[in-house]
């Protein structure tokens, strides 16, 4: 489940914590290093709520993406690859990047406020990059580095982290964080309340704004028959 985020210190935090997945998964140096597709660049230059960048990129039907000759490409294959893709496409449409457009669901206006949480973010992002780097002293690793990673396979093998606990609320602030929990608990009641109602036939139930009402079990089979 997608957590909540529940406020805007909150959200610069996981912004920061985000772009330093390659640092922390010892891919590269630094984000600006990841050869792959990133907004950090377009990150670092809007300083406006209304910041964007924006850049035509042509529309790739499928039908027009033959079966790749291995899963492991040269760069010269793959440059060879991606310009008959774009030779091949017909529409083009516009994709735009809006870095602090998150910004308007708390009515920030203040250019003042969008300087200080997108520092927040890098500042966050500086500090789990510095981490990555003693760690991989520590441990003597080094990273995969922009030229491989270009040159990987496709499937290449990847070993997820062991899960962790569930969180579905972040915030900064305990108070928040605790009033949305208790908010959750008591949801969760009047739900388990509603469907224990539904299977025993109550009719016109109101359920709460934005659930998902689930699937009654059957009450009938024709198994029998």
């Amino acid at each position: 489940a997608v957590a909540q985020l529940a406020d805007v210190d909150v959200i610069a935090d996981r912004i920061g914590y985000f772009y330093a997945n390659p640092c922390r998964a010892n891919l590269v140096e630094d984000i600006s290093q990841y050869p792959h597709l990133s907004t950090w660049a377009a990150f670092q230059a809007a300083s406006e709520i209304s910041s964007s960048s924006e850049r035509q990129v042509p529309w790739i039907r499928e039908k027009a993406i033959d079966v790749l000759p291995s899963h492991r490409i040269s760069i010269k294959q793959d440059l060879f690859l991606t310009s008959k893709l774009k030779d091949s496409a017909r529409q083009f449409h516009l994709l735009r990047v809006e870095p602090n457009a998150w910004m308007k669901c708390f009515n920030i206006s203040d250019s003042s406020d969008v300087a200080r949480l997108n520092a927040r973010a890098i500042g966050v992002y500086e500090a789990a990059k510095e981490k990555a780097v003693k760690l991989r002293e520590f441990e003597k690793k080094q990273v995969v580095g922009a030229s491989r990673l270009s040159s990987a396979a496709i499937n290449w093998e990847h070993i997820p982290k062991p899960r962790e606990t569930r969180i579905f609320i972040l915030s900064s602030c305990k108070e928040i964080r605790m009033a949305f929990i208790e908010f959750i608990k008591c949801l969760t009641k009047k739900c388990a309340e509603l469907y224990r109602g539904a299977v025993a036939g109550e009719h016109n139930l109101e359920w709460p704004p934005g659930i998902f009402i689930p699937p009654l079990p059957p009450r009938a089979s024709a198994v029998s028959f």
